[in-house]
């Protein structure tokens, strides 16, 4: 189990794979209040998308980087 920038933690398996995502604050903070219900579900999926996008950037960095395909 791993923590992420404080914002999301996760679950690293041994053969690499991310699972039991779950936000921290982010949600919470990154949000206007007030939001109908559909407006919310859109605004959560636009924030944990971006943070997974940048997420899964540092946990490649992190594991060295991706495989380069030589020809």
């Amino acid at each position: 189990a791993l923590t992420w920038d404080d914002k999301i933690s996760f679950v690293l398996t041994d053969n690499l794979t991310i699972k039991r995502i779950k936000p921290l604050d982010i949600l919470d903070e990154g949000r206007e209040k007030g939001l109908a219900e559909d407006e919310r579900l859109d605004a959560d999926f636009a924030l944990m998308t971006a943070e997974l996008a940048v997420l899964i950037d540092d946990v490649t960095f992190a594991l060295g980087g991706e495989m380069v395909a030589t020809a």
